[in-house]
């Protein structure tokens, strides 16, 4: 319990100084990203998975990761407002398990949107640490076509919860181009590099 209270003190004269220090006084940040390890690329494999209990055999696949836009509005030197827009695609090639034999191929593609928040602990002219949580929906289209042309192909739309939650993310550059990595987990990735321009 110390150390929470401890760490909570921490954060606050942190945020106190930066408010007083005022070396970013932006307001407006817009930023695009790339990430890997995603919650829709772990979907992803609980599919693929599934299947092979129903006959077929996860051949050859590939995943873009999550290309991410987002933007966020300071209300203040420590806390932010925004939205996270997010895509990310799977394929991934099926045969038959019997004979070994093509099959389908799925090609996932994966739609989010989140609304964010952004907490700033650290906020200095050419340095910045911070926190973020977004939470809203995705649209999850997947497509199987059969290698057999006289089978027809199978399309699913799919809406559900979706989420990133960034524990710490770093930025570092320009007053206003800054380079950033953030770790944590949900659909930008659990690795996550972009660039961010701040106005």
């Amino acid at each position: 319990m110390k150390k929470m209270l401890v760490l909570a003190l921490a954060m606050m004269t942190t945020m106190s100084v930066n408010a007083q220090n005022g070396y970013d006084n932006t307001k407006h940040e817009v930023a695009v990203s790339y990430g890997y390890l995603t919650t829709s690329q772990v979907l992803d494999v609980f599919n693929m998975t599934l299947n092979i209990f129903t006959g077929y055999e996860p051949m050859k696949g590939s995943a873009t990761g999550s290309i991410s836009a987002e933007y966020f509005y300071n209300v203040n030197n420590w806390f932010g407002v925004g939205a996270i827009f997010s895509f990310g695609a799977f394929t991934m090639n099926y045969n038959m398990q019997i004979d070994n034999s093509p099959a389908y191929t799925t090609n996932n593609n994966c739609y989010t949107l989140l609304p964010a928040v952004k907490f700033n602990w650290l906020r200095r002219e050419h340095f910045g640490m911070y926190s973020k949580l977004g939470a809203g929906v995705m649209l999850l289209d997947t497509k199987a076509t059969p290698v057999d042309p006289n089978e027809k192909a199978t399309r699913d739309q799919i809406i559900g919860f979706n989420f990133q939650a960034s524990a710490l993310g770093i930025e570092f550059g320009s007053a206003q181009f800054r380079g950033f990595i953030e770790g944590g987990f949900g659909e930008q990735g659990l690795a996550v590099v972009g660039l961010r321009y701040k106005f």
